[in-house]
């Protein structure tokens, strides 16, 4: 696809959604200086999609050019047929460019579109928590998402650490108390390991205490063996 990608920068094609299509496989593997340049061409020749749109905003906000990847996020967000991924991916843009307010527009217009889709909610609830909702207010939100995705280990850690935050302890146990060795191994980080471990600990959950002692043990070995390397043999 680079060769394909070279051979297009440099020649006089004039298929403007060939050069799209090129542009978006660019994007794909990460190649963001081509995939501009592709499909800055692109948009001189046709009406870039949503995708190629947020492809192309995307290099913007890495040169940090916001104005131009602004543009591009807000016609995306404004259109009426983009799907859902579609305006999370826009959001998470705008976020990106610290332009929280159009993030939670964004997200909203996610949720009108689809109200079953767990992660709009979830996103939702992040943008509301950075232009300055009530947390009453993110909390139904949150928990609407858990409501959709029970099972989902991110939400559920995500709202235990904000009522942990406020001081609600036994609420932020009652949301992981359930958790077992499944749960626990998704757990991204040993800092959310710890203060689960400590809510565990609160409320005796002793069981708890030790899957959380167990999956720390397991990393703390992992990161060990990372930074030694192999032992020789």
């Amino acid at each position: 696809m680079i060769q394909i990608a070279n051979s297009l920068i440099q020649s006089d094609l004039e298929d403007g959604y060939a050069l799209q299509t090129v542009g978006l496989a660019l994007n794909d593997a990460g190649d963001l200086p081509r995939c501009q340049t592709v499909l800055e061409m692109a948009q001189l020749l046709v009406p870039l999609n949503a995708s190629a749109e947020l492809a192309l905003a995307e290099c913007y906000v890495a040169t940090k050019d916001a104005d131009l990847a602004v543009g591009l996020l807000d016609h995306v967000a404004r259109s009426k047929s983009v799907d859902s991924p579609t305006l999370l991916r826009a959001a998470s843009l705008f976020k990106e460019l610290g332009s929280f307010r159009e993030a939670w527009l964004a997200c909203r217009e996610a949720v009108r579109k689809s109200p079953d889709d767990a992660q709009s909610w979830f996103d939702l609830s992040v943008y509301m928590g950075r232009v300055g909702f009530p947390f009453p207010k993110i909390e139904l939100v949150v928990q609407k998402a858990i409501d959709l995705e029970p099972n989902n280990v991110v939400f559920r850690i995500s709202l235990a650490a904000a009522l942990s935050k406020m001081g609600r302890k036994q609420n932020a146990y009652a949301v992981v108390r359930r958790f077992g060795t499944k749960e626990y191994e998704q757990i991204c980080c040993s800092r959310c390991l710890k203060s689960v471990r400590a809510l565990c600990q609160q409320a005796n959950d002793w069981r708890g205490v030790c899957l959380c002692n167990e999956q720390l043990v397991q990393r703390s070995i992992a990161e060990a063996s990372d930074c030694c390397g192999e032992s020789e043999e």
